[in-house]
Formats: structure tokens, C-alpha cells, sequence
């Protein structure tokens, strides 16, 4: 119990301070730069988000599994796995540069992607090793480390753009310092037991989530939607409406972190359930609070954080934040379901969740603008929670009642 205080203690803080260092590093970005080079950047991350998916992303789960189950040689194998495939990342981004270079003559665009192809294969590494702290619940080490990772973004980013007054020298500089700090980690900070066991069942199955991960991956495409319907300006406007949205998200993250090593320890759905259900209450609680409170005040300090200039993307950060937040909690669930290895059910919410948004926002950015994407939000999270409600019901009645559907 006094681990599991210190922990959350630890890990709450460090996630605080790195909200405040992404908010002030975001912030440098909207003032530093016009709204369409904000919109490019915004759209370049998207890209480096979407290269993700050839390069095996699910063995950010094997990794979670395999050092909570003291299965060290998997992260060696992991690592040559996600080398081997970051190479088809790399060609993927260099490919999009010269799209954007000769189709749409957008030159700055093209050079970070450019720049970023090149570095990207040792960047991409700290999902292992985010992963494998997780697990093995090394959280005074994993927070450190986080901190870390923030300051340098926001160092970089600050020299950069207010100094250097130059994007590509920022992105350069900010995947090479990202890189070395991977490369550390990875050498001197993961494994303490140097009795190597490995478990190719784990890495199969990283094999087989990465098809659940690719598919909610491909929600990074919102941007590069907006931006062929819309402006590049309008990404930028979207951008800093999601800014204090993903701090919903990096909230249910830290619980997450949490809870999940004695959620993988679970033997069964009940198990886990156990574990969590009163929990449940209170974060649930927590959240709803926390909705409401944003709800009143996010689009004021957008304003002072942004300036006027991204006033507009206020009105859309409030009704995000509301629906964001109600609707979280409920995937708490889905990360049982998930550390049991139902994949079938993490197929079909990833494609609601990602798919389903991206339909709804070809559909509905023509005819309502960036209103379109709050109302493509709010129809693909309240679907996603009554889809996880439901299966999480059958699965645990199924094992209450002696039986267990089969994995798939």
C-alpha cells in the first residue's frame, strides 16, 4: 500500500510538471510561429505519429507483459525487431516529403520530413523503454526520466525558435537529442537482472496487437484530413484546441501506468476486476469534476496562454475537454480486456475509435467546418463507451458463470 502511494505520488508529480513544460513549449510554438507554420508542425507530428504503424508498434504491450514477467531477453529481441522495421518508417516519411515537395510545393514541410526520416529509427525506440519501466514498475526511475525527456523538448524548442528563429534547426536538434537519450536509456537504464529469460509467445503477441495499434494510429490522419478540406491555419486552430484535450489523455495515462502492472498480473477478467472496481468510482468521479471544471475555464486560458490569436480554437477546446473527459474513465476496462489478449475486441474498438472518426470527419468537415470534428469526437467516444461497456459485461459473466470466450 505505501508503494502504491509513493508511486502514484511520484508519477503524478512528474506528469504535473511535464503538462506544464508541453503547455509552455506549446505555447512558444503558437507565438513564435504563424498560425500555417504552426500548421505545418502540427501536420509534420502527424506524419511522424503515422509512420508508427510499420514498425510493429504492439510491442509496446509485449514489452509491459514481458518485464512484468521477468522475461528480460524480449526487450533485446524487441529492439532488433523494431530497428529492422523503422527502416519502412524512414522510406514512409521520405516518401511524404517529396509528396509534399514537388505536389504541393511545401518546402518547409518537406525538409523536416526529410531531416526526420533519417533519425526516426532510434527516436521511435522510447516506446520499448517507456514500456519496459512500466512494467517492471520502476516509476521513481520512468518519472525521471520522462522530466528529462520534457525539459529537452522544451530547452530545444525555446533555442530554436526564439534564437535561432528557425523550425528546421528545432526539429534537427530536438529527434537528435531524443535519439542519444534513447540510446542511454536503453544501454543503462532497463535491465537490472542479468539473468536473461525469453518468452517468443509475448513477442507474438506483440506481432498480433500491433494490428489493434496500427488501426487507432491512423486517428494521426485528422490533421492531414483537415488540412486537404480545410487550411493549414485550421490545423493549427485544431491543434491548439487539442493541447489541453491530450492533458485529458495523458491523466487517464498516468493512472493507467499505475494500475496496469496488477492489471497484466491478472490471471482472469475477475481478478482484475476486483482490483479495480472501487477505484473505478472515484476516478470516474474525478473526471466528470474535472470536465466540468475545464468546461468553465479552458477557453479563457487558451486565450491568455495563445493570445487572441487562436481564440477561435477555445469554443472547440471546451465542448473537447467535456466530452473527453466523461468518456475516459471507461477505457480503464478496455486495458483488462486488452492484458487478457482479447483481440478481437481491441480490433473493433480501435477501428471505431479510429476509423469511425476519421468517416465521420470526411463527412462532416464540408458541411460544418471544425464544429465537424467536435461532433466526430462526441459520436466516436460515446460509441467506443457503450461497445466497452457491453463486451466487458459478456466477458465477465462468461467467467463468472465457469466459461471464457476463446482468444482470438
Amino acid at each position: 500500500m505505501k508503494n502504491n502511494i509513493r508511486d502514484f505520488f511520484l508519477y503524478s508529480s512528474s506528469q504535473v510538471v511535464m503538462i506544464i513544460f508541453s503547455i509552455i513549449t506549446s505555447a512558444i510554438w503558437a507565438r513564435y510561429s504563424t498560425q500555417e507554420e504552426y500548421g505545418i508542425f502540427q501536420l509534420f507530428m502527424s506524419f511522424i505519429i503515422i509512420a508508427g504503424v510499420f514498425n510493429l508498434p504492439g510491442l509496446g504491450m509485449s514489452m509491459q507483459l514481458s518485464s512484468a514477467n521477468n522475461k528480460n531477453k524480449n526487450l533485446a529481441i524487441a529492439l532488433k525487431i523494431k530497428l529492422k522495421y523503422s527502416i519502412i518508417s524512414s522510406i514512409f516519411l521520405l516518401f511524404i516529403g517529396f509528396y509534399f515537395y514537388f505536389y504541393k510545393e511545401n518546402i518547409l514541410i518537406s525538409y523536416l520530413l526529410f531531416i526526420s526520416s533519417f533519425l526516426y529509427p532510434i527516436y521511435i525506440l522510447s516506446s520499448l523503454w517507456e514500456s519496459w519501466l512500466t512494467g517492471i514498475r520502476k516509476i521513481k526511475k520512468l518519472s525521471f526520466i520522462l522530466i528529462l525527456n520534457s525539459f529537452i523538448s522544451l530547452s530545444v524548442v525555446s533555442f530554436g525558435l526564439i534564437y535561432m528563429k528557425s523550425i528546421t534547426f528545432t526539429i534537427f536538434v530536438l529527434f537528435l537529442s531524443i535519439a542519444i537519450l534513447n540510446i542511454i536509456i536503453l544501454r543503462f537504464f532497463t535491465i537490472e537482472n542479468k539473468t536473461l529469460i525469453e518468452d517468443k509467445s509475448l513477442i507474438n503477441y506483440g506481432y498480433a496487437f500491433s494490428g489493434a495499434v496500427i488501426i487507432s494510429m491512423l486517428v494521426g490522419l485528422d490533421k492531414f484530413i483537415i488540412s486537404e478540406y480545410l487550411s493549414l491555419s485550421d490545423v493549427a486552430i485544431y491543434g491548439v484546441a487539442m493541447t489541453f484535450v491530450l492533458k485529458i489523455k495523458i491523466l487517464y495515462a498516468t493512472i493507467n501506468k499505475l494500475i496496469s502492472p496488477s492489471i497484466l498480473k491478472a490471471k482472469d477478467i475477475t481478478m482484475a476486476w476486483q482490483y479495480i472496481k472501487y477505484k473505478m468510482i472515484l476516478i470516474w468521479i474525478g473526471f466528470i469534476l474535472i470536465g466540468i471544471i475545464g468546461f468553465i475555464f479552458v477557453d479563457d486560458i487558451i486565450v491568455l496562454i495563445f493570445t487572441d490569436k487562436y481564440e477561435q480554437s477555445a469554443m472547440y477546446a471546451k465542448w473537447l475537454w467535456l466530452i473527453v473527459s466523461i468518456s475516459r474513465p471507461i477505457l480503464y476496462l478496455s486495458s483488462i480486456l486488452k492484458a487478457q489478449k482479447k483481440l478481437k475486441f481491441a480490433y473493433y474498438l480501435e477501428s471505431i475509435n479510429s476509423i469511425g472518426k476519421l468517416v465521420l470527419l470526411i463527412v462532416l468537415l464540408p458541411f460544418y467546418h471544425l464544429w465537424g470534428m467536435v461532433y466526430a469526437t462526441l459520436i466516436v467516444n460515446f460509441t467506443a463507451l457503450v461497445y466497452i461497456s457491453v463486451y466487458f459485461y459478456i466477458e465477465y459473466q462468461k467467467e463468472i458463470k465457469g466459461g471464457s470466450l476463446q482468444n482470438v
